[in-house]
C-alpha cells in the first residue's frame, strides 16, 4: 500500500496559497486506484461468512485430481496379481489421479491423446 510519505505529490493552490488539486506521477496514481480497489472489496466482503482452512485445503485437493474409474475387466485382471504388488499398483494410480502425465510419459502411436 502506497504511503503519502512516498509519493511525489504536488499541489495546485489559489491565490491565497490554499490547495485546490493534486498531481500525482502516474504510477503513484494507479497504485492508488489498486489500493482503493483493494479496500473497497475488502469493505465489500466483511459480513460475508468464512470457512475454515481445512474445508478449503479439503476443496483445492478435489479440484486438483482427477476421477480414477476403472473398468471390471481390469479389476479382475488385478485379481489375478500378485498380493504384494498391489498396494504398489494402487498407490501408482492414485498419484495419476493428482498428475495424469508424470515425468516419462509417452503418447502411444496412433492415438490422438492416448499416453
Amino acid at each position: 500500500m502506497l504511503h503519502v510519505d512516498d509519493m511525489h505529490a504536488q499541489y495546485v493552490t489559489d491565490r491565497n496559497g490554499v490547495k485546490k488539486s493534486v498531481i500525482l506521477p502516474i504510477n503513484d496514481f494507479y497504485e492508488l486506484l489498486e489500493d482503493l480497489e483493494d479496500l473497497a472489496s475488502v469493505a465489500e466482503r466483511k459480513d460475508e461468512p468464512t470457512i475454515s482452512h481445512e474445508q478449503v485445503v479439503e476443496e483445492l485437493k478435489k479440484m486438483a485430481c482427477y476421477s480414477i474409474q476403472w473398468k471390471k475387466s481390469a479389476v479382475k485382471e488385478l485379481q489375478k496379481i500378485a498380493k504384494q504388488v498391489i498396494p504398489d499398483i494402487v498407490e501408482a494410480v492414485n498419484a495419476l489421479a493428482v498428475d495424469p502425465l508424470p515425468l516419462g510419459s509417452k503418447k502411444i502411436r496412433g492415438s490422438l491423446q492416448t499416453y
